[in-house]
């Protein structure tokens, strides 16, 4: 009997290039929303023909809206307006109502790890962080068997 996972996140079978083609598994987070229950989940970018997860990022000097690959283990991340440092920190926000992301807890690194909720619940139990110090190994996936930590 296969493990039931959410609704909202969905593993692939992808064939991936190489000197051979390679099957692989990959999971999708499908659906995230910010405290308030709005979804951060965009078709304005795609990675891989899969919808961005959307936030706005904040630091001292500038707002800028940030896109990041809904592929679990996947570090690609497109920022439109800005340069991403990495090692800085940013606060992250929710793009429709500028919430900021809330704290499951403080990062080894210094940073904080945000949570985005995977389902309208807004639960921890059922939820991914996310450190926000830029190029942190330590980000990780709450609330789901299996699957791999999330990196920015």
């Amino acid at each position: 009997m296969k493990n039931k996972i959410q609704d909202n996140v969905r593993v692939y079978s992808m064939l991936l290039k190489s000197d051979k083609l390679e099957k692989a598994n990959i999971t999708i987070i499908e659906e995230a929303y910010c405290p308030n229950g709005h979804s951060l989940i965009s078709n304005d970018v795609l990675f891989c023909d899969f919808k961005a997860i959307h936030l706005k990022i904040r630091n001292k000097r500038f707002i800028s809206d940030l896109f990041v690959s809904p592929i679990v283990g996947d570090k690609s991340k497109v920022s439109l307006d800005t340069k991403l440092n990495r090692d800085m920190i940013y606060e992250f926000l929710c793009p429709v109502c500028n919430t900021t992301l809330p704290v499951t807890s403080p990062c080894s690194c210094g940073g904080s790890l945000m949570t985005l909720y995977l389902d309208k619940n807004l639960k921890l139990s059922n939820s991914v962080t996310i450190c926000n110090r830029f190029g942190c190994p330590h980000s990780e996936v709450k609330g789901i068997d299996k699957l791999k930590s999330m990196q920015l």
